[in-house]
């Protein structure tokens, strides 16, 4: 028969009610196996007409429909033993449809199979799909040969509405507990709905069987979903305190008018509706990868103001694509990547030294004494100081210094104005009596350390000194030249622990105006003009402990700087993390930064830190605004779980006003909200010992 008349004689015998010679006519050809008239009543029964009468008849003839869903309607005829996996497969998706009668075809075959993968595949479906997983989950809970999974089938009774073999496997919600636990997003959010509909099922007691504080971020939302669900408003509102902010915002936004008005819950409902879009947006400022076309970078300076920074990237040769021996290109960018000014000259070999002042940029040659000046009002080039060897460049308030340290002479300090000419006072001061006469072996393989290490706090105007053999430590005035701390006067040192390999800092930095690390460890100033020894490098896993060119980054507690595998490795490598307090490694919140990056420079005070590429010939810097991670994980982590050490922290921020928009906002909006959080409280849930119940406990419905 022709497909068309077959379809002509369907739509009459449904029409009379599949009654009639019609009808008749397509049971007869359809029994003879007429493959038009097959096609037509499956295709009817898919989307048509999905009728029982039409099903029945098709069950009875046994034949699948041809074309494209001959797998579908295969799979619902051939016997369970007979299924391939993926036709077993089908029949599961096809149990998960609501709103057509093969679902419920499919769900009535795998609510009677005997075959055991079937089974295990369907309850394992059922339990995580969304949808129309409850009502193969309802199909499946009246089965007695359930496989023996308990935390598995005290779900599959919950959310199947079996609610009395749920109790009675169940009855003190260990297992539920567990499967909760276990569960992802949207299976927790059926178990929920399931313990409401339940009546006598608590909520809280099965998210939360012990602590608030024990629960994670994830199991907080939780919670604080269920309460709301439960219209458990008190709870609800107690709950709102132990999440992150934006959570805490949409659960108080939830609470109905009335009740308790409490600081805390009007600082939460008085934030902003795009709460999330601004902590979104802090990703977007939080690390800026800036390329540099002339070439790899060899070093940098962050300006006075944080604005701006210079950048020295070796020259590169047109089409060959190998960098010059000498030659750099001094950049001024900001911090977007524009070049607001750039200079093409000669360094001289290896790499050079950068301050910035708020007139122009110093660049010390790194093999030999010279100096370069360029003034960024007029945009020209000199030498400075003519005359004068200087071995290292400090900046100090308002001024820059020109340090010269040697093994023959110790130390010799000359001022420069910020325009880099010799300041009034600028004649060099008496040599300091520091390390006189002290001789050191050259950097080299062995030995990747300078003999001198000397760095400053530009904030200040401190200049620390260390020397590599003797391990002599000095802390002077930059402005006067005069010595405030020398390990000479004083030097108490921790013990070292047995079995200590070789660990210890390369270069220095000041964590505070009174701390310094370098060499091996962290040392404060003491009050007679000495040093005491706070903290040690731990060797760190995999390598040998040095630390490269550290800088402190305050917003973290941290100092960044460069490892290696071995002392003699070129470039140093791995950009590693310590904490300026123990010195050990850290893991985060910072990012990840690749090898091959061995040029570091911070702006403490602006909690800048900036890496350059020098491992390609492709150069690049990575500025990071750490006070973005800052607060981007104090808004990430639950109020209670906040510091008042966090508050200051905030409250020292959020009044500076030449930071980002959406970091200021941020950091304002934490302020005040954690400006009227209790701070420290934790939560009981319903631990028995407790008699009455605190206005920060969340009661469990108990006497």
């Amino acid at each position: 028969m022709r497909s068309g008349r077959a379809g002509r004689l369907l739509r009459r015998a449904v029409r009379d009610g599949f009654r009639g010679r019609a009808w008749e006519h397509l049971l007869a050809a359809g029994a003879n196996g007429d493959r038009a008239v097959v096609d037509a009543l499956w295709g009817a029964w898919f989307d048509g007409d999905p009728r029982e009468e039409l099903l029945d008849v098709l069950m009875s003839w046994g034949r699948p429909m041809s074309g494209p869903r001959n797998r579908l309607s295969r799979t619902l005829l051939e016997d369970d033993a007979a299924l391939s996996p993926k036709r077993r497969t089908l029949l599961i998706e096809v149990a998960l449809v609501s709103d057509h009668p093969m679902g419920a075809l499919a769900r009535d075959r795998i609510a009677r199979t005997s075959e055991p993968s079937l089974l295990r595949e369907a309850v394992a479906t059922a339990l995580g799909t969304a949808g129309g997983g409850h009502r193969l989950a309802e199909a499946l809970a009246d089965r007695d040969d359930l496989p023996s999974a308990p935390v598995l089938l005290a779900e599959l009774f919950l959310v199947g509405g079996r609610f009395d073999r749920y109790r009675a496997l169940d009855p003190d919600g260990s297992l539920l507990a567990r499967a909760y636990e276990g569960a992802g997003g949207p299976r927790r959010e059926r178990m929920r709905a399931a313990m409401l509909r339940a009546g006598d099922l608590d909520v809280v007691r099965v998210v939360a069987r012990d602590r608030v504080a024990d629960l994670d971020v994830e199991q907080r939302r939780d919670l604080a979903r269920g309460l709301l669900d439960a219209e458990r408003w008190d709870q609800a509102r107690r709950m709102a305190g132990r999440l992150p902010l934006a959570d805490a915002s949409r659960v108080v936004r939830a609470l109905p008018d009335g009740g308790t008005h409490d600081a805390l819950r009007a600082a939460l409902r008085a934030l902003p509706p795009d709460l999330d879009e601004l902590l979104t947006a802090l990703d977007d400022i939080a690390v800026l990868e800036i390329p540099i076309p002339p070439g790899p970078v060899l070093a940098g300076a962050f300006s006075p103001d944080d604005r701006t920074m210079a950048v020295v990237c070796a020259k590169r040769i047109p089409g060959a694509g190998t960098a010059t021996e000498g030659h750099a290109v001094l950049l001024v960018s900001a911090l977007d990547g524009s070049v607001l000014a750039s200079w093409d000259t000669d360094f001289g070999h290896g790499v050079p030294e950068v301050r910035m002042t708020t007139r122009g940029i110093a660049v010390r040659h790194r093999d030999g004494p010279a100096i370069s000046w360029f003034d960024l009002a007029t945009n020209s080039e000199r030498r400075i100081p003519r005359g004068f060897r200087a071995t290292h460049l400090a900046r100090v308030p308002g001024a820059l210094v020109a340090v010269e340290a040697t093994p023959e002479t110790g130390i010799r300090l000359r001022r420069l104005a910020e325009d880099g000419r010799a300041a009034p006072d600028g004649r060099p001061y008496p040599a300091a009596p520091l390390l006189p006469g002290l001789s050191g072996s050259a950097a080299g393989p062995i030995d990747p350390r300078p003999p001198f290490t000397v760095f400053e706090d530009a904030a200040s105007g401190r200049i620390a000194f260390h020397h590599r053999d003797s391990g002599v430590r000095a802390v002077v005035d930059g402005s006067t030249g005069r010595v405030l701390a020398d390990s000479r006067v004083r030097d108490d040192r921790l013990p070292t622990p047995d079995g200590y390999a070789a660990a210890g800092v390369v270069g220095g930095c000041f964590t505070a105006p009174d701390r310094i690390v370098t060499g091996r460890g962290l040392y404060r100033v003491t009050e007679d003009g000495g040093f005491t020894e706070l903290a040690i490098v731990p060797p760190g896993v995999g390598e040998t402990g040095f630390f490269f060119n550290p800088v402190f980054v305050p917003a973290w507690r941290e100092l960044a700087g460069l490892s290696t595998a071995a002392p003699g490795s070129v470039p140093p490598g791995n950009v590693a993390y310590r904490g300026a307090e123990t010195l050990e490694i850290r893991s985060g919140p910072h990012p990840v930064i690749a090898v091959h990056r061995d040029a570091l420079w911070s702006a403490p005070a602006a909690d800048l830190l900036a890496i350059g590429s020098r491992g390609g010939l492709i150069g690049g810097v990575t500025v990071i605004r750490a006070e973005v991670a800052f607060a981007r994980e104090l808004a990430r982590r639950p109020l209670d779980e906040l510091t008042p050490a966090d508050l200051r922290a905030l409250a020292e921020r959020r009044h500076r006003r030449d930071r980002p928009a959406a970091l200021r906002r941020t950091i304002g909006l934490l302020h005040d909200v954690l400006a009227v959080t209790p701070i420290g409280i934790d939560v009981e849930l319903g631990d028995p010992s407790a008699s009455v119940a605190g206005p920060d406990d969340i009661a469990l419905g108990g006497p």
